[in-house]
C-alpha cells in the first residue's frame, strides 16, 4: 500500500469512530467531556489544564504591606512577559523576601500600586506571588518604559547580562508559563497582536504582533531580561512550555507549597536603598536586538494555531488505529474528515521538540 494511502485509510478509521467515542463520553460524564472537549477556542485552541506549580503566597514576603493603591484586572490575556530583575544575583533564600519588599517600596514610589510584576522567581526555584492577587486570576501589572497590557509579568530574580539564570529557576520558570498559558488559553508556539497603549518602543494605536512568550525588551527599550537569558526565553521556552502542556492534567489552582515563616512587620526595613534602585530591567537600549516585530496582522496566525494545538493533541507515541484514547481526544475536537487525513500526514513529518535537560539538584 503507498504512503499515502495509509494516512487516509487512518483517518476514515479514526473518523467512523471518533462521533460514537465523543457521545459515549458525554453520556458517561459530562464534566470529562467537556475537559476533552475545551477544543479550539477563540484564541488558540486546546484549552489545556495545568497542575500548578508551588506558589508561595504575597503574605509570605509583604506581611502587613497593603498595595499602595488600587490594582486592575487584566481581562484579556494574550501573552506572557519574562523579565529579569537585574540585580540580587547571588542572593540566599532568606534574602528573598527582603528582597521582594525592596522592590515593592522603590516600585511604589514609582507611583505603582503594588509590585510591578505578577510573580517572581528566586534563583533555588521558588515561586513567589508578586501583585496581590495574580495567584487567584489575571491582575495588570507595570513595567519600566510602560505596560501595554494583555499579558502577564514573570520576573526571575537577578542579573542575566552575562550569566543564564540557574536550571532551578528556568524550570520553576517554565511550570509557571505552561500553568499561566494554560489558565489564559495561551499558544505557545504561536504569535498574537494587539494595538499598542504606548511604550517607548511601541506608539500607541500602531498594532503590534508579538510571540505569545515574550520578553521584555519587545515591549520596551530594555536589556531585560539580559542577553543572556533572552535567546533562551525566545528559542527555548516556547517548546518546552508546549511539552508540559502536553498530557497535562486537571486539578484546583494551588497558592501554598513548603510553609515559609511570614516577614514580621519589624523585621524588614521597606525603605529604598541603592540596591534596590538598582533592582529594577534597565532602560538603556539592549545590546542585542530583538527580532523584528511586525507592526501588521497576524494573518496566518489561526492556521498556524490550528496546525500546532492539533498536532500536539496526538498522543506523543502514537497507538494503533482506533485507539480510544486517541479517538476520544479527537472526537472532542470536532474535526472534520479533511482534518483528520491532514493531522495524520502532519503527524508523520513533524519534528520532536527537544527535551528539556534535567533539573540539577539544589544547591
Amino acid at each position: 500500500m503507498c504512503e499515502l494511502c495509509i494516512p487516509r485509510r487512518r483517518a476514515l478509521q479514526l473518523a467512523a469512530s471518533s462521533a460514537l467515542i465523543g457521545a459515549s463520553l458525554a453520556a458517561a460524564s459530562p464534566a470529562a467531556a467537556a475537559t476533552l472537549a475545551g477544543g479550539f477556542g477563540p484564541k488558540t485552541g486546546v484549552a489545556y489544564q495545568v497542575r500548578p506549580p508551588p506558589i508561595q503566597p504575597r503574605a509570605v514576603w509583604a506581611a502587613e504591606l497593603a498595595p499602595a493603591g488600587q490594582t486592575e484586572p487584566e481581562a484579556d490575556v494574550r501573552f506572557l512577559l519574562v523579565h529579569h530583575s537585574a540585580a540580587h544575583s547571588q542572593h540566599e533564600p532568606h534574602d528573598v523576601p527582603v528582597i521582594l519588599r525592596s522592590y515593592y517600596s522603590l516600585h511604589t514610589q514609582k507611583g505603582w500600586p503594588d509590585i510591578a510584576y505578577n510573580f517572581l522567581i528566586d534563583r533555588y526555584g521558588t515561586i513567589w506571588e508578586g501583585r496581590i492577587g495574580s495567584a487567584d486570576g489575571a491582575v495588570a501589572g507595570d513595567a519600566t518604559g510602560g505596560n501595554q497590557g494583555f499579558s502577564q509579568l514573570v520576573c526571575l530574580i537577578g542579573d542575566f547580562t552575562n550569566q543564564a539564570p540557574t536550571m532551578a529557576a528556568q524550570q520553576s520558570g517554565l511550570q509557571l508559563l505552561a500553568w499561566l498559558a494554560a489558565r489564559e488559553s495561551i499558544d505557545p508556539l504561536s504569535t498574537t497582536s494587539f494595538v499598542s497603549k504606548g511604550s517607548n518602543r511601541w506608539d500607541p494605536g500602531v498594532e503590534v504582533t508579538t510571540p505569545t512568550i515574550a520578553g521584555h525588551r519587545d515591549m520596551s527599550k530594555t536589556a531585560c531580561p539580559g542577553d543572556a537569558f533572552y535567546p533562551i526565553v525566545t528559542a527555548q521556552f516556547p517548546g518546552r512550555i508546549a511539552d508540559l502542556l502536553v498530557g497535562a492534567t486537571t486539578v484546583a489552582p494551588s497558592t501554598t507549597s513548603a510553609p515559609i515563616t511570614p516577614v514580621p512587620s519589624s523585621a524588614v526595613p521597606v525603605t529604598a536603598t541603592s540596591q534596590a534602585t538598582s533592582a529594577l530591567p534597565t532602560t538603556a537600549p539592549p545590546t542585542t536586538a530583538p527580532p523584528p516585530t511586525t507592526a501588521s496582522p497576524a494573518s496566518t496566525a489561526g492556521e498556524r494555531t490550528l496546525s500546532q494545538t492539533v498536532e500536539r493533541s496526538l498522543p506523543a507515541t502514537e497507538p494503533a488505529a482506533g485507539s480510544a484514547q486517541t479517538l476520544a481526544l479527537i472526537g472532542a475536537s470536532g474535526l472534520g474528515l479533511a482534518g483528520l487525513a491532514w493531522l495524520v500526514r502532519r503527524r508523520r513529518q513533524a519534528p520532536q521538540l527537544p527535551s528539556p535537560p534535567p533539573k540539577p539538584p539544589a544547591a
